[in-house]
């Protein structure tokens, strides 16, 4: 009997060992999935980024003029004025696809690491439930056998 209740006591504490992992699995996949399924022009400090290069271009397209106003300068100086600042807005913009690019790229790469590892988790816990379970019935069966060699034996 106390082989059953070993079969069948830690049963439970793997079930709940496995479903507590798959739980923890689907939490964390989750998470990185949003990451890399994110929009990263609305993370709060790309924002920031792009409504400061905004303004940046606004104010130099302004002083542009303004100078240009001023000292009398050729539509070509104000116009290479204006590029530079639309040069330097593009930049930023460049460096905000290029960090989104890697924060998707690690996203991946954090998943199918984790993935792996609860994966390798989860079949751990079910090998030991699994050697468990052997050696539970192993047990009962050499009871068994002994219970009956002890009957057949008492006969003679």
């Amino acid at each position: 009997m106390g082989f059953l209740s070993k079969l069948f006591g830690t049963n439970g504490a793997y079930k709940k060992a496995t479903k507590d992992l798959n739980n923890a699995k689907d939490l964390e996949m989750g998470y990185y999935k949003n990451l890399a399924d994110m929009d990263q022009l609305q993370r709060s400090e790309n924002q920031a980024a792009l409504t400061e290069a905004r303004e940046l271009l606004s104010d130099s397209n302004r002083r542009a003029a303004a100078r240009a106003a001023v000292t009398g300068a050729t539509p070509e100086s104000a116009s290479l004025s204006k590029q530079a600042a639309t040069n330097a807005v593009a930049g930023i913009t460049t460096d905000i696809a290029r960090n989104a690019t890697a924060t998707k790229d690690q996203a991946m790469q954090n998943y199918l690491s984790a993935n792996r590892q609860y994966t390798d988790a989860i079949n751990n816990v079910r090998l030991q439930q699994a050697q468990a379970e052997t050696e539970a019935l192993g047990g009962l069966l050499e009871a068994g056998i002994g219970a009956a060699t002890g009957m057949i034996g008492g006969k003679a």
